[in-house]
């Protein structure tokens, strides 16, 4: 159509849509935008002015939404020199559209349109924006002045595609700070600087000096303290904006706290605002309370300034932070007293995290902001070594207030339930990686041992001075909390400042504990026996006495056999692991064995009795001295024969009744077999081993259930436990190798998405020995399994295997590790030479990966597809398989087309995790075949017909001239970008396909 047909046909298609949703209608206009001369249009009908009518209302919307998308590509879109052009006509339609008549619907449009043709052409400034009279409303200078910020550096940043152009806006931001700032924070003594004004101006100053941090990277010879300069000569006026508009003034401080070095020009501007956030009230407005505005401002202050001021580093009060961030735990705390849920446990855990980011800093010293790491920034790299954190006076002062409100929110409540229990262990694991960076810090100073034990001495003191039932429930509760507490230091105690003192005071705790009511007796006791996992080797005999006598399994325990059986099977296996190498005392082999043949009412079995179970078995191992020919006898003689009969009923069982089995004697047994494997540190390679023995004898029972048994819909059990196990067996006895291949191979024939087998033989192929494994043996059975196992899966599954996102994650995670190789293995044990030699299979597989990728809306399918063509371009680097390079050569463009399809289609490749990937793999792609690659992709890049030619040019160009870009990382954002870009287009394109 001409331009004056679609001039006239525009204003029927959006009045008809607007009225019905006529679905022609919407196609007709996703057409309309990218129509040529479809500016045009759009300019002569805003130049009308706003129009007051419905239909005239949505009309200018849509006209304006159109020149903002064409704007967001100007360059590719609109002829050189009509570029000029478009912006004047952008200028000038916003001055007709502002307020007071004109509708934030179209002038932000039009703001947007012009700010993006003012970036593409390299001439914007806001010396227009600043230099406006009065007349310009100031809801619109303050989106002009945003807009540039989010251009350059936010989620909506255009894909410039160009390295000088991304420097010189860069360049000119920065070179804008000083004026911005002044221009923000003059009005704040002006009458009429109402709360409005003073909230959207925080908001524009955060968005600059965000920007101003990451345009550092592209101008590194610019002065890094300039816009701090320009902020601290109007500090008065942020400090009296920062109290009318709170939560906007703590996004300033973020920004401030991670700001790197300029340590003289940030701590002064840093302080004043802390000054005045950390000591307002609870509310701070629009029902935002004030520990949830602060927490990522905490959050930041612990993972750099924070934990220097403590240690010296930096003059800044650092009292109020951590008074702040102890009363944010409190609040967590309250929230969960009173109400509970999830929502306040993130809250707990949130609150938890500061601390734990302060503990890690001081540890490790300062690191790489998430917002940098995207562009590839270095932080302000601060360290100070361990000898002199430990000797900080602060440090032990600082954990006593963390340690008194982690045990206060932790505390369980009084006659809890299960599932208060079960929320509760959720956030004591979140915790526990907290008090565990807080321990890598304490030294053996009287100070850090008044911190770190003086609440279990003062319960200790508490219990024992106790007579029987003299126990009220809140001692009980405190002590429970306290000896979880003391477990997870001692579990994380420093090994250069000696064994922890804490597990001897458990042997003086028994008689009371004893004495606890039901369920403060099984809890407490679950408790004391982590602790004294945790004591020296040389007392280990005395406390596996001590846990011997209080096993969960009595009457009243059983119902908390979900909390309390596996962290005592943990503990007294690692209780058994100190024992003495000449220790070996039958009567303790035989009571616990007696506890894993201790029977339970089905009602109290939960998802980790088989493993449970185990644990106690090989603890079997540790009792007996080490002596394996001992252990396996006793196994087969006593507990095997009666765990096989109850495995062959659950099977008969199965075969008979759709409901679904939890299967948990054919688990223990499998659990059992894992259990008497060696360590992986020291595989079992002897064909008579009493090992390979016993898992030989059990035979059978492995084929029944990788080949014959029906399987869980739900859980795939027991065939994905034999599998893993059998997967550990291969690695951990490698003489068990070819037996365990060869029943894997079987499996995966016999089952028709082998998920469980194709993990297996990855475990296998991963943690294979070598030595002791003969890598010439191991090699070719192992990649004979793999190209096995390929060929099954293609053939079985054809087109359909695409269907199964699980199936395709698991076989090409398999692939991409069976390439990488053995971890241990190292040259001499090399599979990718013999893959790489089948390029039938492979090409077939990457067949697959062409088909299935485009579709597939699996994260985790799609991230192992794109790993396994990686590594497959990557690791023939010297060119040596000529089959392999020729295939290579032929499948290329259908490669690139169907990363590219996945690129435009799939929103989990908009994301920055699920991109960098396809990057790379574009990246490694134009090394790996220089020569082959520009034709290859765009050839791909042709089948995206959903998307503009001029749109997929960009990343043609993109990749092209990636070497141009500085920083690899840079590059990749801006593939990110372009990618957001493709999705927006597929989108609307969707629409148009719909109609």
């Amino acid at each position: 159509m001409t331009a004056a047909a679609l001039a006239v046909e525009l204003p029927r298609r959006t009045a008809a849509l607007r009225s019905g949703g006529d679905a022609s209608s919407a196609a007709w206009l996703v057409e309309f935008q990218s129509a040529a001369g479809a500016w045009e249009v759009c300019v002569e009908v805003l130049r009308h002015g706003p129009r007051s009518d419905l239909d005239g209302e949505f009309l200018d919307a849509f006209c304006a939404q159109t020149l903002a998308t064409w704007a967001r590509a100007l360059t590719s879109r609109v002829a050189e020199a009509a570029q000029q052009q478009f912006l004047n006509a952008c200028q000038d339609l916003l001055g007709v559209h502002v307020p007071p008549r004109g509708r934030p619907v179209v002038w932000r449009q039009l703001a947007l349109a012009m700010t993006c043709a003012e970036l593409w052409l390299g001439i914007w400034s806001p010396a227009m924006v600043l230099q406006a009279d009065a007349s310009l409303a100031p809801e619109v200078r303050a989106e002009l002045l945003m807009l540039p910020t989010e251009l350059l550096f936010c989620e909506r940043a255009l894909p410039l595609s160009d390295v000088a152009l991304w420097q010189h806006s860069a360049a000119g931001l920065l070179e804008a700070c000083g004026p911005v700032i002044n221009h923000l924070l003059s009005a704040a003594l002006t009458p009429g600087a109402g709360a409005t004004y003073v909230s959207r101006a925080l908001q524009v100053l955060a968005a600059w000096l965000r920007a101003a941090r990451l345009a550092f990277e592209w101008v590194p010879q610019a002065d890094k303290a300039a816009p701090l300069r320009s902020l601290a000569a109007h500090v008065e006026a942020l400090l009296l904006f920062a109290s009318a508009a709170l939560s906007e003034a703590a996004e300033v401080a973020q920004q401030l706290a991670r700001w790197r070095r300029c340590d003289a020009e940030v701590t002064p501007l840093l302080a004043a605002l802390l000054g005045r956030l950390l000591s307002a009230g609870a509310d701070f407005g629009g029902g935002r309370k004030k520990h949830e505005v602060l927490m990522p401002l905490l959050a930041d202050l612990a993972n750099d300034r924070w934990p220097r001021a403590v240690l010296g580093d930096i003059t800044l009060d650092w009292r109020p932070i951590a008074q702040q961030a102890q009363a944010a735990l409190r609040e967590a705390a309250a929230a969960a007293a009173a109400e509970g849920g999830e929502e306040a446990g993130r809250d707990a855990e949130a609150a938890l995290a500061v601390w734990q980011g302060f503990a890690l800093t001081c540890r490790m010293g300062t690191r790489e902001w998430d917002d940098e790491a995207e562009y590839g920034g270095p932080h302000s790299e601060w360290f100070m070594p361990r000898e002199q954190v430990v000797c900080a006076e602060v440090l032990p002062q600082l954990f006593v207030l963390l340690a008194g409100e982690v045990l206060e929110l932790l505390r369980l409540p009084s006659s809890p339930r299960a599932d208060e229990i079960r929320s509760l262990v959720e956030v004591r694991s979140a915790a526990q990686g907290a008090l565990a960076a807080w321990a890598s810090l304490m030294g053996d100073s009287v100070a850090w041992h008044q911190a770190t034990w003086a609440p279990l001495e003062r319960v200790g003191r508490q219990l024992t001075a106790a007579g029987a039932g003299g126990l009220s429930e809140d001692v009980l509760r405190e002590a429970e909390v306290i000896l979880w507490l003391s477990f997870t230091l001692a579990a994380s105690w420093p090994e250069k400042v000696g064994a922890a003192p804490a597990a001897n005071a458990v042997l003086e705790l028994g008689p009371a504990i004893d004495a606890a009511p039901e369920p403060w007796r099984s809890l407490l006791c679950s408790a004391a026996c982590e602790l004294a996992a945790t004591g020296p080797p040389e007392k280990s005999p005395q406390f596996l006495e001590w846990m011997l006598l209080r096993p969960p399994y009595s009457a009243g325990s059983l119902p908390l056999l979900e909390f309390t059986e596996l962290p005592f099977a943990q503990a007294l296996e690692q209780t058994c692991k100190q024992l003495p190498p000449e220790f070996s005392h039958a009567s303790a082999a035989e009571r616990v064995l007696q506890l894993a043949l201790a029977e339970v009412p089905p009602s109290a079995l939960h998802r980790h009795s088989s493993k449970a179970r185990a644990l106690l078995l090989r603890c079997l191992r540790h009792t007996m001295g080490g002596d394996a020919a001992m252990l396996c006898q006793g196994l087969s003689a006593q507990i095997v024969p009666g765990l096989y009969n109850a495995a062959v009923a659950e099977a008969t069982q199965a075969q008979s009744s759709s409901a679904d089995l939890p299967w948990h004697a054919a688990r223990t047994l499998i659990a059992t077999l894992e259990a008497v494997l060696p360590p992986a540190k020291a595989p079992v390679s002897d064909p008579g081993h009493p090992v390979i023995a016993l898992w030989r004898g059990q035979w059978p029972f492995l084929e029944a259930a990788l080949l014959r048994w029906p399987s869980s819909p739900i859980s795939d059990q027991p065939l994905a436990a034999a599998a893993e196990a059998l997967g550990t067996a291969a690695a951990r006895a490698p003489a068990l190798l070819p037996e365990a291949l060869a029943l894997l191979s079987q499996s995966m024939v016999a089952r028709s998405m082998p998920d469980a087998q194709l993990k297996a033989l990855r475990a296998a192929i991963l943690e294979a020995p070598c030595p002791p494994l003969d890598a010439a043996a191991a090699a070719p059975l192992l990649a004979e399994a793999v190209l096995r196992a390929a060929d099954g899966a293609l053939r079985r599954g054809g087109p359909d295997l695409g269907q199964s996102p699980t199936t395709l994650a698991a076989l090409f995670a398999l692939l991409e590790g069976a390439l990488a190789g053995p971890r241990q293995g190292g040259e001499a044990l090399r599979l990718w030479p013999l893959l790489l030699s089948q390029a039938e299979v492979m090409g077939r597989c990457v067949q697959l990966l062409c088909s299935a990728l485009p579709g597939c809306a699996s994260a985790e399918a799609a991230e192992q597809m794109l790993r396994f063509a990686n590594r497959l371009l990557s690791v023939d680097r010297g060119r040596q398989i000529e089959a392999h390079q020729q295939m290579l050569r032929a499948c290329l463009p259908n490669v690139c087309g169907a990363v590219c399809r996945a690129l435009a289609a799939q929103e989990h490749m908009a994301s920055w995790e699920g991109l960098v990937t396809a990057a790379e793999l574009l990246w490694t792609a134009a090394d790996a075949l220089p020569e082959e690659l520009e034709g290859a992709l765009f050839a791909g890049l042709e089948t995206l017909g959903e998307l503009p030619a001029w749109s997929r040019m960009r990343m043609g160009k993109l990749v092209l001239n990636r070497a141009e870009w500085p920083k690899r990382s840079a590059w990749i954002c801006e593939v990110h970008q372009l990618v957001q870009e493709w999705q927006r287009e597929y989108r609307q394109g969707a629409v148009k396909r719909s109609a």
